[in-house]
């Protein structure tokens, strides 16, 4: 829907005068108190306070006899329940990240002897739809042997999960960029990559939960899943933690490649520490990091021996203030930096190729969180984040040089690093949750929110730091259909080593080369892109039933440089839920809902140039011969237009040659799951077997030809160029299929067994990504009278499908009293292998005159059946 649906949703989210934002960094208990009798208990005074808690918060049953605390922060609590002529009862329990804990708390008639009640592993998923896993840090992550910590490793041990193509895990089928990051409520999500770039230190890291299906209205701008993680505060007890790693890679083993292994010892450090200023008032929470390291390796073209150095160094600073134990206030600043030199970047042919990166990073939050009456609890936040990220050489150098027969860099670092990829988010949100109960109509939690979202993203991409680079390509092995007799072959700069210095031929007509000139462009601004959500949910629980139903409405609004971008869309999507309580510990659920994807900024910095390196290329060397020059002279020769005998590219919002369509939107999910949950006796864990099934529709992708064929007159140059469209693209197919059984048994507070299984499929003809290459196009709808449909996209299992997936866990902590604890843990992996096919890039060189460039266009021609073999399965215990 677009913008003229606006008002009516403003309107209809305004009805019940509740806000409630996208992030959750906390959890609620919910309880009941009932006699011997089983009869409710109005009036009990219910008193909570716990280690995330300054001070203590109290509330009284109402006529049900039923209490809530929301806006709970993480962390270990007790709930003491007091009534006249009554004995008290203490309930003490974990409360995890974005958990509800049902407490049934029955009061029986004397002497004031308080009973307690030891809770460890409260039932808290029989309270929602999702598919959530939590991973808290201190009592599961420092208790297994997980090495590597980061928040998407350790989310990796969930369900519905597979490898991507870069660091970040598809979720549920999606492509890996559609996977959402959340840190201490901020989305922290690279725009480009989606996932988490690092902006935290481990150590510091709390809890983290996982939703991979059944996600309700609260959260949006994801098509996969998300991962909320949040860090530690202080408390009214002084913490601290340090933590020293040393590694080197000669400590692995050698693989069958027999590659070379650096003897070089790198170390890390990090350390946490946290307590009071104020008891019950004002805490504070510090934490650092800090890893030198150095590679030593050799140039491919003279073996010149050289070190790369990296300085890396994290800070944390946080704040938590309590106004009165019911409206707290935080601060948190998050900084990140890290200066690596002499970086190849490319593999480097020779020293000159090496060059620099700077790695700044900031997170300023504030937040408050208040109970402004037993049931009515308000949020509010605001988020800046900021990354700049430069790296690669140097003007002073002469142009950069890439072989590709060999993939070796030359002359220069292949990047510029006066042209840094800005990458920031200013977030805020303000958010409300109101309970009520409507006697025999049930009860009702009812939330909703509104959340902004300004994505801002720079840089040029520039591909050199003098704005002029040359490629180098060997004709032989391009896969052609055709003759090879048929090409005309142009020039190449062949690099050859002589006393020491790098040289080049230039031939207009050498044998077996060609070679390629970029010419960058610059755009010096910004883009931004805009993103505002509201949303309403309600939870209404009527007897055996509880029904989930919300509904969110998502807008977004972009410009560019040039003030040509024009995405601007509004969408509204559904979520539903239904469950039925079997028995008190046996449950029914089914719930669909519709995911509107975050819209990707690589397709605003397509259209906008930002981030899409602008360029002219020219193609086919035409100049005068030139041999053994040096890399000074080569640039003379390749800087000049009148040396190339045509332009194949030309990138640029001014004319414009990359565009978006008119009603190009943001892909969507359909989710279905069903599911049957068993809580275990004694409130010892929770069992879950669940069917998810999600369909990806209206994918984006860059068309070529066809019925978006439209030709570009560059007029500096007089050239005409096939005009690129991003659209939501009908022929492109995804879906997922899933079981899952998933476990969780705390039997004592000394050990827990827990784990998951999926089986899962994913077909279709659409992956959108690739290594480092983040919500790019495919061929699907280009030039489709050259482009054959059945080889160049057919169907069958995309690169995320795994088909077994085990993760299972236990530990056990032995209790030495004074003498401290032991505690030992094992974790067991399988994942089978991913599907892969025998492809090869070819061009047909079939002319079409509807069309300019098709006589150039390569394409992976599929010789079998997309995903007809797999690679072995691989296991770790």
């Amino acid at each position: 829907m677009r913008k003229t649906g606006v008002l009516l949703i403003i309107m209809l989210l305004l009805i019940p005068t509740v806000v409630l934002a996208q992030t959750q960094t906390t959890g609620r208990v919910i309880g009941k108190v009932v006699d011997e009798s089983g009869a409710p208990v109005e009036g009990a005074l219910v008193t909570i306070e716990g280690t995330g808690l300054p001070g203590q918060r109290q509330t009284n049953t109402d006529a049900a006899g039923e209490f809530i605390f929301g806006l709970v922060p993480v962390g270990d609590y007790i709930v003491t329940v007091t009534a006249p002529g009554k004995s008290p009862v203490q309930a003490s329990f974990p409360l995890q990240l974005g958990q509800t804990v049902p407490l049934d708390i029955t009061l029986k008639t004397g002497a004031e002897v308080t009973e307690e009640i030891t809770v460890t592993s409260v039932p808290a998923k029989m309270a929602t739809t999702a598919q959530a896993a939590n991973f808290g840090v201190d009592t599961l992550v420092e208790e297994l042997p997980i090495q590597n910590r980061t928040i998407e490793a350790v989310a990796f041990n969930a369900p519905n999960m597979a490898p991507g193509p870069n660091a970040t895990p598809r979720i549920s089928g999606a492509p890996a960029f559609d996977t959402l990051v959340l840190l201490d409520g901020s989305e922290v999500s690279d725009p480009f990559f989606g996932g988490a770039p690092v902006l935290y230190i481990e150590d510091a890291v709390k809890d983290i939960e996982v939703l991979t299906s059944g996600v309700s209205a609260r959260y949006g701008r994801f098509a996969g899943g998300i991962m909320n993680a949040i860090t530690k505060s202080g408390g009214n007890e002084f913490h601290a933690t340090l933590r020293l790693e040393y590694d080197n890679e000669k400590y692995n083993a050698v693989t069958p490649w027999r590659e070379d292994r650096t003897n070089d010892l790198n170390w890390r450090a990090m350390g946490t520490v946290g307590g009071y200023i104020l008891k019950d008032r004002l805490w504070f929470f510090l934490a650092g990091f800090y890893e030198p390291s150095t590679t030593t390796t050799t140039t491919a073209l003279n073996n010149d021996s050289f070190s790369t150095s990296s300085d890396e160094d994290r800070a944390q600073y946080k704040l938590r203030g309590a106004i009165t134990p019911e409206h707290i206030v935080d601060a948190n600043f998050l900084d990140f930096d890290r200066t690596i030199s002499n970086r190849a970047g490319l593999p480097a042919g020779d020293a000159q190729a090496l060059g620099n990166r700077l790695d700044p990073r900031q997170i300023l939050t504030f937040s408050y969180q208040g109970v402004l009456s037993p049931n009515l609890f308000l949020d509010v936040q605001y988020t800046d984040k900021e990354v700049s990220i430069a790296s690669g050489g140097s003007p002073d150098k002469p142009s950069p040089v890439i072989e590709l027969r060999q993939f070796r860099v030359y002359n220069n670092h292949w990047w510029d690093i006066t042209d840094p990829s800005i990458r920031n988010n200013e977030t805020f949100s303000a958010n409300m949750t109101y309970t009520f109960d409507a006697g025999r109509w049930g009860f009702h939690t009812l939330e909703g929110g509104i959340q902004t979202v300004d994505s801002t993203i720079g840089g040029d991409n520039r591909q050199s730091a003098t704005g002029y680079n040359m490629l180098i390509f060997d004709a032989a092995g391009t896969g052609t259909l055709g003759d090879t007799n048929d090409f005309i072959i142009r020039d190449g700069g062949i690099p050859v080593s002589f006393n020491g210095e790098t040289r080049y031929n230039l031939n207009a007509t050498s044998t077996g080369i060609f070679s390629m000139m970029w010419q960058a462009l610059e755009l010096g601004a910004d883009a931004l892109t805009e993103y505002k959500a509201a949303y309403i949910q309600d939870t209404w629980e009527l007897g055996k039933w509880r029904f989930d139903i919300g509904l969110r409405w998502e807008d977004y609004s972009g410009s560019g440089p040039l003030d040509i971008q024009t995405v601007d869309f509004s969408e509204v999507s559904p979520r539903l839920g239904i469950t039925y309580n079997l028995t008190p510990n046996w449950q029914l659920q089914a719930s669909w809902g519709r995911y509107l994807a975050r819209f990707n900024d690589n397709y605003a910095g397509e259209v906008a140039g930002v981030s899409a390196a602008p360029r002219i290329v020219y193609f086919g060397y035409a100049g005068p011969d030139a041999n053994n020059i040096s890399a000074a002279e080569l640039d003379t020769f390749i800087r000049d237009p009148l040396n190339w005998a045509f332009i194949v590219d030309y990138v640029s919002p001014e004319f414009p040659t990359v565009i978006s369509a008119p009603g190009l939107t943001s892909s969507s999910a359909y989710d279905l799951n069903l599911s049957v949950k068993h809580a275990l006796p004694n409130n010892t864990g929770v069992f879950e077997i669940r069917y998810t099934h999600r369909n990806f529709k209206d994918l984006v992708d860059d068309f070529v030809g066809g019925p978006y064929q439209n030709l570009v007159t560059v007029t500096p140059i007089a050239t005409d160029l096939d005009q690129t469209v991003w659209d939501n693209a009908p022929g492109a197919k995804r879906t997922y299929d899933a079981i899952t059984i998933t476990w969780d048994y705390r039997p004592g507070a000394r050990w827990n067994v827990g784990g998951n299984y999926t089986w899962s499929q994913l077909v279709g003809n659409y992956e959108g990504e690739g290594r480092n290459t983040p919500a790019s196009g495919t061929s699907i709808g280009n030039y489709p009278t050259v482009v054959p449909d059945n080889v160049a996209h057919p169907i069958g299992k995309l690169n995320g499908d795994i088909t077994h997936r085990i993760r299972a866990w236990g530990n056990y902590r032995f209790d030495f009293d004074r003498w401290g604890t032991l505690s030992i843990g094992g974790l067991f992996r399988l994942s089978s292998g991913t599907p892969w096919a025998r492809t090869g890039s070819v061009n047909p060189w079939v002319d079409d005159p509807a069309a300019v460039n098709d006589q150039q266009y390569e394409f992976d021609y599929f010789f079998e059946p997309r995903g007809a073999n797999r690679f072995p399965s691989v296991w770790a215990l």
